[in-house]
């Protein structure tokens, strides 16, 4: 059965075996089919969490964390990156938060 949290106070629902029960904000929990369709229509679930991105990494950092972090970001080879400079890194990152931002 799927699980959901709830984004709502209070929803009222029914179990695999069709009792009724009630959910409360933030609670997780399993629903059938038939009410995750209802819940999504009512919009009362929270968004699933998506994968966040690292955080930028600090001025201070080496080279291997910078390179580290646009490899872990997916915008980057390690091949292609580890041969350069800092500032080359920064530029990279730069441009690839400014594309992020877009």
């Amino acid at each position: 059965m799927p699980t959901r949290t709830l984004d709502v106070a209070l929803w009222d629902y029914r179990d695999q075996a069709g009792r009724k029960r009630r959910a409360h904000y933030r609670e997780t929990f399993e629903l059938p089919d038939s009410e995750v369709e209802r819940g999504e229509r009512a919009g009362v679930f929270t968004n699933e969490p998506t994968a966040s991105a690292p955080p930028l990494p600090t001025k201070s950092s080496t080279n291997r964390e910078l390179v580290d972090w646009l490899v872990e970001r997916g915008d980057a080879d390690r091949d292609e990156v580890k041969g350069l400079t800092k500032a080359q890194l920064w530029q990279r990152i730069e441009t690839t938060e400014d594309v992020a931002a877009q």
